[in-house]
């Protein structure tokens, strides 16, 4: 009795060892060979790309941060500047610390009866395919002190 390459070979083992179950043949037991490999192949690149994905992620969420902590600490600088509580031009002071925090001063605006309001606008740059982080801040006495004639300056009393 001959066997043809497509008939089940159940009980009996298949070259290499592999043994035959109900439904099994040569042909497919042979071309199975190997996927395992490509299997794991293909989840090791899955997991990298999520790896890669989340090393973006978290780049983005640096920048922003020192985007923001650059802005709110330029418009300190230069609201104090403004009252002249420190020397100096308020837009200049707001661009020097913003430049020792690795960000870039992209407005600086000074509003308010006295201009002793300064907003900033900041950017720091992230890696080459995902857009410039922005920080935006706002400093300078509150909105109830501005108004006043003393300017924001503390009451006398």
């Amino acid at each position: 009795m001959s066997r043809s390459a497509g008939q089940v070979l159940q009980g009996r083992p298949l070259p290499g060892g592999i043994a035959a179950g109900p439904g099994a043949t040569a042909v497919t037991a042979r071309c199975e060979r190997g996927s395992g490999t490509v299997l794991v192949a293909a989840l090791a690149m899955v997991a990298l790309m999520l790896i890669a994905a989340s090393v973006l992620l978290v780049g983005a969420a640096v920048a922003a941060s020192r985007a923001a902590s650059a802005a709110d600490l330029a418009a300190l600088g230069a609201a104090d500047a403004a009252r002249g509580l420190r020397g100096g031009e308020p837009c200049v002071v707001a661009r020097e610390i913003a430049l020792r925090h690795g960000a870039r001063l992209n407005a600086c605006e000074m509003t308010g009866p006295h201009g002793h309001i300064v907003t900033v606008r900041t950017v720091v740059a992230t890696i080459s395919i995902l857009p410039d982080a922005r920080g935006a801040a706002r400093a300078g006495p509150p909105p109830e002190l501005a108004a006043s004639p003393a300017g924001g300056a503390a009451p006398a009393g």
